[in-house]
């Protein structure tokens, strides 16, 4: 069933790019309406292409491109329905038909894993059975009517050549394949004749005879698609009116009276069977077909011409997909770049007014998110002179930012690289990135939280833990502003109406923020001292509060189980009436997102002993068995995602690590020496474990008296090994120049390692440093060779690296996978050898 329904997938997504193309092919017939109906003819080739194949060629002036089709173009095949949309979390059809994608959209079942069925694979099965019966039917028939036909034609008799005269039919028409035959009506009059034959004969040297017959094959492969009923019908309609112009074009003027009556003739006289078969040559749309013949003119020589050129920039523009100008994952893709700020923790805004301020990457993620909805691309050949007021700073290895100007408010660049990309935007998402700006935090150092009873303290504990300040740095910004009451002054405002509350003190390089944080009357507010406004907050943040004021307290084991189970029933509250546990998880990402941040050790025992009392049935298992698995990371050995939570735990052996020691260099290159051993001491982290790989690339070292400076691109990477399991804990590829002096016994010491900075930093930082150890004289080219490096070689050479480590150390099995399961690596599969 799964093939059938991969066929019919394949068949949708062809069909949808189809009737947009078949929607422009008829709008330039009715261009080329006075020109002849031979180019018109020809269009609907195209149509037929994207009927019978998923795939095309690219051009950045795609038909599609112009519409902005919304779909996703891979190896030159563009699909709006997902082959997996029955498997899907959200199922969604992308078409770009607005009222259509909403309506299909939200009649989509939402996919349900637990339940025994998928309701939305289930009609994606019956739906590919309706179309495959569709196929059958119509095939039926196509084939037995043709075998009607030629039964009936048995009798007919042989004229001369390839015609033949039959009493059984009522009209002249073309029928076979390999060797076609002319078959004429036996009451047709001589005068009618001539006509006839040559209109026959010039369907038979156009060898139309096999392409309207491929066409409704074609045709029968989409019969769902109404359009391409009509598109057939028009197919075939400039079919003959070509075939009649091409008749009329050899004879003179006066032909064309007796051309209509012959038409007029056979109309009368046309039998309802051959008018029904696709397959068998009858006569079609004669009144039409009466009309243009009447009408017809030779054509002029510039009408032609103009036509061609129509016909050839048409041709391509529907038969080509739309360009893809960078990589799909490009950070001027805005839905990449939301991507990319989501996955960081913080982000670095850099404003005229505000300095540098940080915000949490997932929060400014939702704004963009709403807000480059609105966001309109320009085309722009070469930057603008401006100096950006707001710049965000997302933080890879390569330079990516998107800049606002005050003296353009509704203009934005995205900067990634050496690319850039301008958009129109709406006034009012620059005011609200000014204020995002205003309200983010300076890097804070730490927090203190004090708990107060009865207005007296009765708790403290500071934080310096990065992530916790990061997060609690966004949650104190989730406010509603509130003023409870008028008469209130500032002072009376400092300290809250309550005896119980919580005092957050956050401070770090040249800032300090205090807040009070407070229940009254079964509602959340805190006071940002000193006091402007109250703000409300809702009791999922404050829960949020608390547990990192809890957690940084070292919660004792029983308080942890209790945590847990508080933090499991809250993701199980809700939505009730889906029973996909991803409905669930999505509906509560903080609370899921707790079990990563502060679970830890203490988290996954506590789930596992649940297991082992067997309290880990229906929803509550399948989600304590998600966060098992992410927590134990390869330490999971079971890869069956088939088995029941209970049949999971059955079947785990939780992987032990076996520790190894960091990669050693081991050649004879003095500097490469040296340069190994400073890389492993600076990438190392003791506390963090597992074991360090690099792999730099040299691009040359020079001495200046007792300096030597050595200029490297380095991959580095940090791995652990659970059994033959292994898993890349981090890793980062990053240009240094470092520098040793040699001492008195002529060892060298490093002097100094400086390393390429961040964001709008990185290629100015790099030139800078590409400079003689002790003159300070820059060396030409040095800086462009290494931004020209595409680190290929040291990605290579890491894993070469990492397979001699491994091998050192009596390893014969290990294996590294990505995210999605991919073998990146394998010491005993030759394929992903180095």
């Amino acid at each position: 069933m799964s093939n059938i329904q991969g066929m019919f997938t394949t068949v949708l997504n062809m069909s949808i790019t189809a009737s947009y193309v078949a929607g422009g092919v008829i709008l330039v017939r009715m261009l080329l309406r006075k020109a002849p109906k031979i180019f018109s003819y020809a269009l609907w080739a195209v149509v037929l292409f994207r009927l019978i194949f998923p795939f095309s060629f690219t051009t950045a002036f795609s038909f599609l491109g112009l519409l902005n089709v919304n779909s996703q173009n891979k190896a030159g095949v563009l699909e709006y329905v997902p082959p997996d949309i029955g498997s899907m979390p959200a199922p969604a059809l992308q078409s770009d038909i607005g009222s259509l994608d909403s309506t299909v959209n939200s009649s989509l079942p939402q996919t349900a894993p637990i339940a025994s069925v998928n309701p939305l694979q289930m009609w994606m099965d019956v739906f590919s059975l309706i179309w495959l019966a569709g196929i059958i039917v119509l095939l039926s028939y196509s084939v037995l009517s043709y075998i009607k036909i030629k039964r009936q034609l048995l009798t007919a008799t042989l004229v001369k050549d390839n015609i033949y005269e039959s009493d059984q039919i009522g009209t002249a028409f073309v029928c076979g394949f390999i060797h076609p035959k002319i078959y004429v009506p036996v009451s047709v009059r001589d005068a009618d004749l001539s006509y006839i034959l040559e209109h026959e004969r010039t369907h038979i040297q156009r060898r139309d005879y096999l392409i309207k017959p491929l066409a409704f094959l074609a045709l029968i492969l989409h019969w769902f698609n109404p359009l391409m009923w009509l598109s057939f019908a028009f197919m075939s309609r400039d079919m003959e009116m070509s075939c009649d112009e091409s008749v009329l074009q050899k004879m003179n003027q006066d032909a064309k009276g007796g051309y209509s009556n012959s038409l007029l003739s056979l109309s009368v006289k046309r039998n309802g069977l051959f008018a029904a078969n696709p397959l068998a040559f009858g006569e079609s749309h004669v009144k039409a077909r009466i009309k243009n013949v009447l009408n017809y003119k030779k054509p002029v020589f510039w009408v032609v011409i103009a036509s061609t050129i129509v016909l050839i920039g048409a041709g391509i523009a529907l038969l080509s997909n739309p360009s893809d100008n960078e990589p799909d994952l490009s950070f001027l893709n805005p839905n990449s770049m939301l991507s990319w700020i989501g996955e960081h923790e913080q982000i670095k805004i850099e404003s005229s007014d505000y300095g540098n301020t940080f915000v949490a990457g997932r929060e400014l993620g939702k704004w963009l998110d709403i807000a480059e909805n609105d966001w309109k691309r320009k085309n722009v050949s070469s930057p603008y002179e401006l100096s950006p007021s707001i710049t965000i700073h997302v933080k890879d290895e390569t330079i990516n930012e998107i800049r606002f100007f005050e003296s353009e408010p509704t203009l934005a660049m995205i900067v990634y690289q050496d690319k850039f990309r301008y958009y129109i935007i709406p006034e009012e998402d620059y005011v609200s990135m000014k204020e995002i700006a205003g309200s983010g935090y300076p890097q804070i150092r730490s927090i203190i939280f004090t708990e107060h009873e009865n207005g007296n303290d009765a708790a403290s504990v500071t934080i310096t833990d990065s992530k916790a300040i990061m997060r609690m740095a966004v949650l104190m910004q989730s406010g509603e502003k509130y003023n409870p009451s008028l008469f209130f002054d500032s002072t009376q405002n400092d300290i809250p109406p309550v005896p119980d509350y919580i005092r957050i003190k956050m401070s770090g390089d040249e800032t300090y923020h205090s807040y009070f944080l407070y229940t009254e009357d079964e509602k959340n507010y805190y006071i940002d001292r000193p006091y402007d406004h109250i703000n409300k907050i809702d009791f999922t943040t404050v829960q949020e509060i608390i547990t990192i004021f809890t957690d940084a307290g070292n919660t004792p084991q029983h308080q942890t189980g209790f945590d847990v189970a508080s933090n499991l029933a809250i993701i199980m509250s809700s939505p009730k009436t889906s029973s996909n546990p991803q409905d669930y998880i999505n509906a509560h990402k903080n609370e899921y997102e707790n079990f990563m941040k502060y679970g830890g050790e203490d988290t996954l025992q506590y789930m596992l002993t649940q297991f082992e009392a067997g309290n880990a049935e229906g929803l509550r298992g399948q989600i304590m068995m998600q966060l098992c698995k992410e927590l134990l990371g390869k330490q999971n050995n079971v890869s069956d995602k088939s088995l029941s939570p209970q049949e999971w735990y059955d079947a785990l052996s939780i992987r032990q690590e076996i520790m190894l020691p960091n990669y050693k260099y081991d050649g004879e290159n003095p500097i490469e020496k040296l340069v190994y051993a400073t890389e492993i001491e600076k990438n190392s982290d003791s506390k963090r474990g597992g074991f360090m790989v690099v792999a730099p690339k040299l691009f040359g070292s020079y001495e200046e008296k007792d300096l030597l400076k050595v200029f490297v691109t380095t991959y580095s990477a940090r791995y652990k090994l659970f059994g033959n399991a292994l898993s890349e804990e981090g890793g980062s590829i990053i240009p240094a120049a470092i520098t040793y002096r040699k001492d008195d016994s002529g060892k060298y010491i490093l002097e100094k390692y400086e390393q390429a900075r961040d964001g709008s930093e990185f290629g100015p930082s790099i030139r800078n440093f590409c400079t003689m150890p002790t003159s300070g004289k820059e060396i030409p080219g040095l800086a462009d060779n290494i931004f020209k490096h595409d680190y290929e070689d040291i990605r290579s050479l890491l894993y070469d690296n990492l397979f001699k480590h491994l091998k050192n150390n009596d390893i014969t099995e290990a294996t590294l996978t990505n995210s999605q399961g991919v073998i990146k690596f394998s010491m005993s599969n030759p394929q992903y050898k180095p």
